[in-house]
């Protein structure tokens, strides 16, 4: 394969984001490779064979630090990294699956010892199956257990500059969207980044609130974009009118002055009150005895 020249992705070959590190990469490769190994595999055995050249060829090339430097920068520079890869939810990688059962086993006594990767497994599960399995394989395969908070914050960072690019707001707009299940607003704005580019970020905002008037709406609030969502949007039909409602209402008593202001609660003098009755009854009791 011509990773040298461009004409094939290794990042591609392994099925994780443009740029992940080394240590994703070689957790990702040890577990597919497992896959393709003669005593487990079940299938065409030149098609084993085939794949586990590929992998091997992906990882040899990433493993050495020229190299992916080099095929990194180029990527950078030609852009490649920025919403190069599709955002299809739907069909998920069936190798990821197959190495995610290998790795069951494992997986579930580390969970024992470290039930905190449950919860950060979940969520990334939420956002992208083969992006916990990337966790999952990390962290078995190079047994950074103690790492997995940070592992899981990088991950999801690549998992969203991959598909949505740098920009946060793009990012924020598209893990709303997701963790809501409303994957085809996710893959229209996957879309219109790979074929506009972030400078067209407005004017993508603008379309898909408008396709999406729902989650469009809810999402460019969330992430404090609301002023691009166009008024006639519904929602924001009716957030005006309440709004109107409410400064009407705050005119109405200003101009009356009916403002209702709340009385001062005295009620902590009461005890207070009754205790300087007593001691004023037993002083006038016993001036009255010494009478």
């Amino acid at each position: 394969m011509d990773f040298k020249n461009g004409k094939n992705n290794p990042y591609e070959v392994l099925g994780v984001p443009f740029g992940a590190s080394i240590e994703v990469c070689k957790a990702t490769y040890k577990s597919l490779t497992k896959i393709y190994h003669p005593d487990v595999f079940v299938g065409e055995k030149n098609y084993a064979q085939k794949r586990m050249a590929e992998l091997n060829a992906a990882f040899e090339f990433l493993n050495n630090p020229k190299n992916k430097k080099s095929f990194d920068e180029a990527g950078e520079q030609a852009n490649h990294n920025q919403y190069g890869q599709d955002f299809e939810p739907e069909n998920e990688s069936d190798e990821f699956t197959k190495a995610s059962k290998i790795l069951k086993e494992k997986w579930e006594f580390a969970c024992e010892y470290h039930p905190e990767i449950v919860k950060l497994y979940d969520d990334l599960k939420a956002l992208s199956s083969e992006t916990s399995f990337l966790f999952m394989a990390v962290i078995v395969e190079e047994k950074l257990y103690e790492s997995a908070r940070k592992i899981a914050g990088y991950l999801e960072d690549q998992f969203l500059i991959s598909k949505f690019g740098e920009d946060t707001d793009l990012q924020t707009i598209a893990k709303y969207a997701i963790l809501r299940k409303e994957k085809d607003f996710a893959k229209d704005l996957n879309r219109a980044l790979k074929i506009l580019g972030e400078g067209s970020k407005r004017r993508i905002l603008i379309k898909l609130v408008s396709d999406h008037p729902d989650i469009g709406y809810h999402a460019l609030r969330h992430a404090s974009l609301d002023y691009l969502v166009p008024d006639d949007n519904p929602h924001k039909r009716e957030n005006s009118k309440q709004e109107t409602a409410l400064k009407q209402a705050k005119a109405r008593h200003k101009s009356t002055g009916s403002f209702q202001v709340d009385k001062p609660n005295y009620g902590w003098k009461r005890p207070a009150k009754i205790v300087s009755i007593i001691f004023l009854s037993l002083i006038a009791l016993a001036i009255f005895v010494e009478l």
